[in-house]
């Protein structure tokens, strides 16, 4: 999983760079053109190499994405560019399924650099405006995926090392392997939980996380001058697709 990696003081305030990257999730996702997306694309490729992002991180997400894109690109109505049997490529089809491809590699950069540049604290204070149960969730995701993660790995190690997915097996067995190993990682994720929160109540936790919400007058702003600059980005967005 990602590992913060912050040397010195930060230029920019935790809370500022969250509120920032979700206001720019938003932005792109209302781009109606591939330019800008692909601009901000090619402009978060050096931040990646600069926080030693795994591309890894992409695969995921990328599978979704392609299939979004091949149904897309075969189901979209317009001019046809090219057809065999009850298939079909349009113009239309090739411009949206790229533009959601893009959308999505975007989107996905920006939460990988959000994640490895950024303190978990600051995130949770940026989504202070939310009620107390979504920030509350979202750090605790945040905070246990890796252990979720390694547990499932090791887990997945171990019916391999028993040969629970052998080809020689049929694929109903296989199936019915990977059914229990789901229930063994979903009974050891709640043995977990309980003895995480017995855990945090033992050290003094009431309910309710503790974190700082406070805004000085110099985040505010810069969020304000970001917010309108997305705002421009969105109409010149506008202005090319006219």
């Amino acid at each position: 999983m990602l590992e913060l990696r912050r040397e010195g003081k930060e230029k920019i305030n935790g809370k500022v760079k969250a509120i920032s990257t979700f206001i720019l999730l938003f932005t792109v996702t209302a781009m109606k053109d591939l330019l800008i997306p692909l601009i901000i694309l090619i402009s978060l490729v050096p931040l990646i190499v600069k926080f030693k992002i795994s591309f890894k991180k992409l695969v995921y997400p990328v599978y979704i994405a392609i299939v979004v894109f091949l149904i897309v690109l075969f189901t979209y109505p317009g001019g046809v560019l090219w057809k065999w049997w009850i298939l079909r490529v349009t113009e239309n089809g090739v411009y949206y399924s790229t533009l959601i491809l893009i959308k999505v590699l975007t989107c996905v950069s920006l939460l990988l650099i959000l994640a490895a540049s950024t303190r978990m604290v600051d995130i949770v204070s940026a989504l202070s405006f939310l009620p107390d149960e979504v920030s509350e969730i979202a750090f605790l995701m945040i905070r246990y995926i890796e252990t979720l993660y390694r547990t499932s790995c090791k887990l997945k190690m171990a019916a391999k090392s028993k040969n629970a997915f052998s080809k020689e097996l049929s694929f109903k067995k296989r199936i019915h392997n990977l059914g229990i190993l789901a229930g063994v990682l979903i009974s050891r994720a709640m043995d977990k939980a309980e003895r995480i929160y017995l855990s945090m109540v033992a050290r003094g936790y009431s309910g309710k996380l503790r974190v700082e919400n406070g805004w000085k007058r110099k985040e505010i702003l810069q969020v304000i001058l970001f917010f309108f600059f997305c705002i421009f980005l969105v109409y010149i967005d506008r202005r090319v697709v006219v």
